[in-house]
């Protein structure tokens, strides 16, 4: 669902410009494997691409962020919130949570994944605000 509206929004065609910037800052894991580990996950077991251990220092998490774009084929640009953690504490983001910011304001704050994690409600935002791209998306 991401990726659809990053396509129609961050992407320029022939017919329309891009008129967003998706951006995924990757904070503190949230399954570490020495922490709160998802046994039942096959992704999650030892060799699998989601086994992280919990970072300790800013290196491990950047070798993890790196990893997660290349074993998931992750096509939106991500960075890295620094060792002492300032966007997750900034943003209340963890474990994960959509913004738009706009003009260095935000002007949509979602809720706090993953049970409040509205795709929708940013297709909305963006529909309103650039008018309609792509296939109408699934509510949850």
């Amino acid at each position: 669902m991401m990726e659809d509206i990053y396509h129609n929004y961050c992407i320029s065609s022939d017919k329309l410009p891009a008129v967003a910037r998706f951006l995924t800052i990757y904070i503190e894991e949230a399954h570490a494997s020495d922490e709160w580990w998802l046994p039942d996950s096959p992704e999650a077991q030892v060799g699998g691409k989601a086994y992280i251990r919990k970072h300790r220092s800013l290196e491990e998490r950047l070798v993890a962020a790196k990893s997660f774009v290349n074993d998931f084929k992750f096509p939106i640009e991500v960075v890295c919130d620094s060792f002492e953690n300032e966007v997750w504490s900034y943003f209340e983001c963890w474990p994960e949570r959509l913004y738009i910011i706009q003009y260095g304001h935000i002007v949509y704050q979602g809720g706090k994944g993953p049970f409040n994690y509205k795709l929708a409600e940013v297709k909305d935002w963006l529909s309103d605000k650039f008018g309609p791209r792509g296939d109408p998306i699934a509510r949850r």
